[in-house]
């Protein structure tokens, strides 16, 4: 099974550490992870850097979106991902702004954690209620 990972691209360095809590929470659950803000992307055109994240979603079982930053691009994902038929779940920082587009996509509600302590067992809750539907 592989889980694409949606997250904006302006925070990697403050999300760094949620990014490898939810690779590792996905990892554990046996999911192979893709996480397309972490590859190389200088050479790409945009065009590019989408139709290679839309063939990352086509082959995915699975989007899991950080959500504590509302980014078009990741709104983009979702939609495509949507579209697909592709299960969504999201978590953010609890307290901060929700939005109710993104959250329109999502499979399951929103889970918020305030400590990345508790970030991989939201996870794998949401996996087991994802899997009860």
């Amino acid at each position: 099974m592989k889980a694409f990972i949606a997250a904006s691209n302006q925070n990697q360095e403050k999300l760094r550490e949620v990014l490898d809590i939810i690779i590792s929470a996905l990892e554990e659950s046996g999911y192979e992870t893709e996480i397309y803000i972490r590859r190389q992307k200088e050479q790409l055109t945009p065009d590019q850097i989408m139709t290679e994240a839309f063939n990352l979603i086509k082959q995915s079982e699975l989007l899991l979106v950080e959500m504590s930053t509302k980014e078009v691009g990741v709104g983009i994902e979702m939609g495509f991902a949507k579209s697909l038929g592709i299960p969504i779940i999201g978590v953010r920082k609890r307290g901060v702004e929700s939005s109710t587009t993104m959250e329109g996509t999502l499979t399951l509600p929103v889970a918020e954690y305030e400590t990345t302590l508790e970030l991989s067992r939201l996870i794998k809750q949401l996996l087991i209620d994802l899997s009860a539907l």
